[in-house]
């Protein structure tokens, strides 16, 4: 079980048109930033490649957790996205 509010509607895509990694991570910062508000969707889209060249957040079967830290967010925020080709 998630913990709650860790994932929101608004913050899930499904049949998400991303084709590669890059796009991906562009995509889950997008659907992680909040409307207007602080961090930007360029700022988290800043920090996930930055952790994903210290390791792989790969696991089997074509699913992945990225992950990052942002200054000054005390909380976890997730997205969800399955991809419309794998």
């Amino acid at each position: 079980m998630l913990p709650e509010g860790i994932l929101k509607l608004t913050s899930i895509s499904v049949k998400d048109p991303a084709s590669s990694k890059k796009r991906v991570l562009e995509q889950a910062a997008q659907l992680l930033a909040p409307a207007g508000g602080e961090p930007a969707a360029e700022q988290i889209f800043e920090r996930l490649p930055e952790r994903e060249r210290l390791g792989s957040t790969g696991l089997a079967g074509g699913v992945a957790l990225p992950h990052a830290r942002m200054p000054g967010i005390i909380t976890s925020h997730g997205a969800f996205l399955r991809l419309n080709e794998a």
